[in-house]
């Protein structure tokens, strides 16, 4: 195979780590350059060893206020003292410094209270995240999460000079400051850290093609502390070793079938189970890949990963005063379907859009027993908008169909594969599949929704979810699910 090097994002997921979070009262010391008028007062008497503050006025050209302030300045950084006599008199370790050649240095003491966050799965001090840890996203947990055990002023103490680089506070952060004494540190609740990775594939000369994750949820700095605590291998390691299922609600050949997709079937190991990225990639990149007109094109990872604004870009083609029907949104039932930050800001942009045109993102889940639509519920009510179960004969699979129905709208369906486990996290899925604006295909996609969701009895559409200002209600979702065609 003629390989054309490439590099591709391919998928973006975030996860929920369990933490402590505690208030920290303490005190720290910072050494501080001494300012020139006061250094040299404090080398005159290092020279003389004692002197009057008369003496200090008159040598110093100062009236008594002056006087007074200067003396009172120079006593406070602990290099002189006054002696029995009222003479201001060097300190031992003033007469120490006169035969060292080191600057001469104040050495202050500042109080501070400061919340400290420690992720429970490294027990690390952990610096804040770019990003806001969301409600839903993936948690790993960890058995210790409600521990009160741990030796938290031991820790704190430990780890001084790494909460130093986490904290924005310019004076802890200073390269000369140590903490001196701590007061007390309280433990105050509960919480998360958020974890968000970009996975990427890419090429090396020595390793070939293979899947590089990236933290984005944090700042490069902030990135090496999560890296050097062992929290960021920890996740990569879950990851790595997520199940890879071996059975399919929708088999690959199925879905092509469904959607009309001649172009993805000729690049899936049937017998391995896992999609040829690489092989499909290459061909892409060679025009070998097109869908044979420019209404459809390909879809390769989630919907909300930045070179897949084609959903965008439709919406600004549209006239101003354009009204549209319903976004329907058929979710798969991958794991890592939605699991990302970036979903919630994904539909709440979209929808900006589609408010104006009198439509919404409108995401239908199968009602299924109440311990299924506890975990949904827990898993998207934050997240996804306006969402709704429907008593659906059907559960959801691996295929992801959106629709916007219509001789002007809009579709995307995608499969959520395995990868080729040599690129590396073999448990990794990502969705693939086409977008398009071709009416014939997605009047094809339509259709399968509206059989998706039928029901043997009359539909019954259940709100769990709604979005800021929805104008959208359950009757308004099943007319279109039953008359729209």
């Amino acid at each position: 195979m003629n390989e054309v090097k490439f590099e591709r994002d391919i998928q973006n997921l975030s996860f929920l780590v369990p933490a402590r979070i505690y208030d920290a009262d303490f005190d720290i010391t910072k050494k501080v350059p001494i300012p020139a008028l006061i250094e040299s007062c404090i080398k005159v008497i290092s020279e003389v060893n004692t002197i009057s503050p008369r003496q200090i006025q008159v040598f110093f050209g100062l009236n008594e206020v002056e006087r007074e302030t200067l003396i009172n300045q120079v006593l406070n950084t602990g290099w002189v003292i006054f002696n029995e006599n009222g003479e201001l008199e060097a300190t031992k370790k003033l007469l120490e410094w006169s035969n060292d050649s080191s600057d001469l240095e104040f050495v202050e003491t500042l109080a501070f209270s400061e919340k400290i966050v420690v992720d429970l799965l490294t027990n690390h001090i952990q610096p804040r995240s770019e990003m806001f840890p969301f409600k839903g996203l993936p948690k790993i947990l960890h058995s210790d999460v409600n521990r009160d055990d741990m030796s938290i002023d031991n820790l704190f103490s430990n780890q001084f000079t790494r909460f130093k680089d986490c904290t924005n506070n310019s004076h802890i952060k200073h390269p000369r400051s140590n903490l001196y004494r701590i007061r007390s540190i309280k433990s105050l609740r509960v919480s998360e850290i958020i974890l968000g990775i970009k996975f990427t594939i890419k090429y090396d000369d020595f390793k070939g093609y293979y899947i590089d994750g990236k933290l984005v949820s944090h700042n490069e700095n902030n990135g090496k502390l999560i890296s050097s605590s062992g929290l960021y291998s920890q996740i990569i390691d879950y990851i790595s070793n997520l199940p890879k299922l071996h059975s399919h609600s929708l088999s690959f050949q199925n879905y092509c079938d469904i959607t009309k997709d001649h172009v993805l079937r000729n690049y899936y190991n049937y017998e391995e189970e896992y999609f040829n990225l690489v092989k499909y990639l290459n061909d892409r990149k060679e025009r070998k890949t097109g869908y044979g007109n420019q209404e459809t094109s390909a879809l390769i990872g989630p919907i909300y990963l930045d070179p897949n604004n084609k959903l965008k870009n439709y919406l600004y083609s549209l006239n101003e005063d354009e009204m549209l029907p319903l976004a329907i949104w058929k979710p798969a039932n991958s794991s890592l379907f939605g699991a990302s930050a970036n979903l919630k800001f994904h539909i709440e942009s979209i929808n900006d859009i589609l408010k104006k045109k009198g439509s919404e993102i409108i995401t239908l889940f199968p009602y299924k027993d109440k311990s299924q639509n506890y975990h949904v519920k827990e898993s998207f009510k934050n997240r996804i908008g306006s969402a709704y179960f429907i008593n659906t004969l059907n559960d959801l699979d691996e295929a992801e169909i959106f629709v916007i129905p219509g001789e002007n709208g809009f579709a995307y369906c995608q499969y959520h594969v395995n990868l080729d486990p040599d690129l590396g996290f073999p448990g990794l899925t990502i969705p693939i599949g086409y977008y398009t604006r071709d009416p014939e295909r997605i009047n094809t996609l339509w259709e399968h929704l509206r059989k998706f969701y039928a029901s043997s009895s009359e539909l019954k559409i259940t709100s769990f979810s709604t979005s800021f200002e929805s104008k959208v209600d359950s009757e308004k979702i099943y007319k279109q699910l039953i008359d729209y065609k």
